[in-house]
């Protein structure tokens, strides 16, 4: 009767720990994953100012933690890259709100490109690579919140994306047509 007992509680712990496997690791690990918080409470109103940006890259990754890759660029004209720059991506449902954290990465490139609108500097890129396993299922818009010498600039990106079971994947303008997202 004992050994049934501890065969049980194996076989519950086991099957515990593959339910709960990818939490466990990003809890574990202290994964760079882990940038997903959501919010409650933002003011988000769509910048009137100048700003040139573009989302480049909406990839969903096939690894054990569903990870997403989000990468691109903004810039104001005649600004230069600041010390407390920052990107953050913003996933905003009808009534969820999740605040995702962007890297600040070094492109040259937009340099030579953006002459005529004087790209001061080279740190203007962003990439951001997260778990969406914390977020609820449903549809998004992703917004990008670029901060610079204390002025904030809000930017629908026009991407919309769907995130069902452990996947969060871009979705076509047909589709979100299609659910009243436009």
């Amino acid at each position: 009767m004992q050994r049934k007992i501890y065969l049980f509680i194996s076989v519950l712990a086991f099957i515990l720990l593959l339910v709960y496997s990818n939490d466990l690791i990003i809890l574990l690990t202290g994964s760079q994953f882990d940038r997903v918080v959501e919010v409650s409470h933002i003011s988000i109103h769509e910048t009137e100012g100048e700003l040139l940006y573009n989302v480049e890259n909406a990839i969903a990754n096939q690894d054990i933690f569903h990870s997403v890759e989000i990468q691109g660029w903004a810039f104001t004209p005649n600004q230069s890259y600041k010390a407390d720059t920052e990107f953050n991506l913003l996933l905003i449902s009808n009534d969820r709100t999740y605040k995702i954290d962007a890297v600040v990465v070094e492109r040259i490139d937009l340099k030579s490109l953006f002459k005529e609108n004087n790209a001061i500097g080279i740190q203007h890129g962003f990439i951001s690579t997260f778990t969406p396993l914390k977020i609820h299922d449903g549809y998004y818009q992703l917004w990008l919140h670029f901060r610079q010498c204390e002025n904030d600039y809000f930017v629908d990106t026009k991407l919309r994306m769907e995130k069902t079971l452990k996947n969060l994947e871009p979705i076509t303008q047909t589709l979100y047509k299609n659910y009243g997202m436009i």
